[in-house]
């Protein structure tokens, strides 16, 4: 009888870390070509609260430094568009000078605010 359950006891741990191995490369493809930071860190918050094995936290963790990489670079954009348009901002439509340049460099704090408030706080402040 006990035979039995150790056996099943141990196809039972073969198939959890082969899940386990399934559901990593399903996340590592997700970040393998991160085309919005923000989508990327809601998926991430999403897998975080679903996934509680201690493997994958780790694996998910290491996703948040992939992704503080690439809002780095982003960031690099940000300040290169600024440094060579803030002389002579691209302007919308139908604005005047003045409100069209606070339009466009409210934008790019924008763009350069909004994933930073969907980092994780112990990810921010370690």
């Amino acid at each position: 009888m006990d035979g039995v359950f150790d056996k099943d006891y141990v196809e039972f741990n073969v198939r959890v870390s082969e899940v386990e191995m399934s559901l990593k490369k399903y996340i590592d493809k997700n970040f393998d070509h991160i085309s919005n930071i923000e989508d990327s860190l809601k998926l991430l918050r999403k897998f975080r609260f679903i996934l509680k094995r201690p493997t994958l936290e780790r694996a998910l963790d290491a996703k948040y430094d992939v992704l503080l990489a690439q809002y780095s670079k982003n960031l690099e954009r940000i300040e290169s568009l600024y440094t060579s348009n803030n002389k002579n901002p691209p302007m919308v439509r139908n604005l005047p000078t003045v409100a069209g340049c606070i339009t466009w460099s409210r934008h790019l704090i924008h763009r350069a605010m909004v994933p930073l408030k969907h980092f994780p706080k112990h990810i921010l402040n370690p």
